[in-house]
């Protein structure tokens, strides 16, 4: 997908959420992921770049980080302002793009995004990587989340939900590995894995609503072990690809 049109999707989309501010109700699988790898946020620069309404943002404002939000959309920031000033927080939002961000280099400890590389094709994503790069202090860290090339659920739901007419994130562009970005952006892959299973059947509802309701409820009362087998089976619904800067 070009740029503009990504732009123009997240704009229509943004519109058809402007309550998702008041939905919030408990921490994400990616904040606890993000806390799991970067341990204590406090003390920290944050920049999210492509932050939609911000939410993982304003739990890691609420556990010590100094947060930066940047986003193409500015119908997302103003919701995500909302949000800030519902929660009495100090907000930072910038309306501007991941391809020419508007900080000086080595401003942050840590530059990530979730649900964003994916949806650009390969030279914009290497491009995208750079920026959040040259922002990034050296030693710091970067963090992406993308949709799993190999999560089953997760591309059964949205070939079905495509074939419907009903998906509405636009085009996505299911990632494998960024090992190839790391070297060639003199950056350090030091942590790639999927994780987050449970996400994907929530795609089921695109497949079918019963199917959704079976796995669900059978996911609920599954033993541990076994869902450690499903994960291992079916994948985990994001890649986590970790990167430190190189000095």
């Amino acid at each position: 997908m070009g740029r503009k049109e990504v732009i123009e999707n997240w704009k229509k989309y943004w519109l058809n959420e402007e309550h998702m501010a008041d939905k919030h109700l408990s921490k994400s699988p990616i904040y606890v992921e993000l806390h799991n790898i970067l341990g204590d946020f406090k003390n920290k620069y944050f920049l999210e770049c492509g932050s939609g309404v911000s939410e993982i943002s304003i739990d890691i404002a609420e556990n010590g980080g100094d947060v930066y939000l940047l986003d193409i959309s500015l119908e997302a920031l103003i919701i995500s302002k909302h949000y800030f000033k519902q929660k009495k927080l100090n907000s930072n939002h910038v309306c501007a793009s991941m391809f020419n961000i508007p900080f000086k280099d080595e401003s942050f400890d840590v530059v990530w995004n979730a649900g964003v590389m994916e949806h650009y094709l390969f030279q914009d994503q290497i491009a995208g990587l750079k920026e959040m790069s040259r922002v990034c202090k050296k030693n710091g860290i970067i963090i992406t989340f993308n949709p799993y090339k190999y999560a089953i659920l997760y591309r059964l739901g949205k070939f079905f939900a495509e074939k419907k007419g009903k998906w509405v994130f636009g085009e996505e562009y299911p990632v494998k590995s960024f090992k190839l970005y790391a070297e060639r952006l003199n950056l350090n892959l030091i942590n790639e894995y999927y994780f987050n299973f449970e996400q994907q059947i929530t795609f089921l509802k695109y497949f079918s609503k019963i199917s959704f309701f079976i796995v669900k409820g059978s996911y609920k009362i599954t033993p541990q072990f076994l869902k450690k087998l499903w994960s291992k089976i079916f994948k985990g619904y994001l890649l986590v690809s970790v990167f430190r800067k190189n000095n």
